[in-house]
């Protein structure tokens, strides 16, 4: 599967590639269930469709160091984007990169075992949320 320029989910021949999707246009109908929707559903069929599309989008390297942090960081852009495949994906690539390059790996991150980690914490720069 892939997505088209909307930002749907098509199938492709075997060995094809997928083009680059367009922009989507913006949802005309704020209540319909057009990619990115106010009522997009992650729960749905369509939603689970959508989240594993995205996840097969992921680099296979960032999936083998920490399927988990894959599997949270598509839900929450897919989530956010309120089920706009394209900007989704966007999102969540950056992500990666942003990871990559500034916390230099994808390994699960704990403030007992990483200093630097406790270092930027206490700058006030990011915060730690959560329940």
């Amino acid at each position: 599967a892939s997505l088209d320029n909307s930002g749907s989910l098509r199938s492709l021949a075997p060995g094809r590639a997928a083009p680059a999707p367009a922009p989507a246009p913006a949802s005309s109908a704020p209540n319909s269930s057009e990619p990115g929707s106010d009522d997009f559903d992650l729960d749905s069929k369509e939603g689970q469709e959508r989240l594993r599309a995205l996840r097969e989008a992921m680099p296979e390297r960032v999936v083998a160091a920490n399927a988990k942090l894959v599997d949270f960081i598509c839900e929450a852009s897919l989530r956010f984007r309120r089920g706009h495949l394209p900007s989704a994906k966007e999102r969540a690539l950056a992500y990666f990169e942003w990871r990559e390059k500034y916390i230099g790996s994808f390994a699960d991150q704990r403030i007992s075992d990483d200093p630097e980690l406790l270092r930027v914490l206490k700058t006030g720069l990011v915060r730690l949320g959560g329940r």
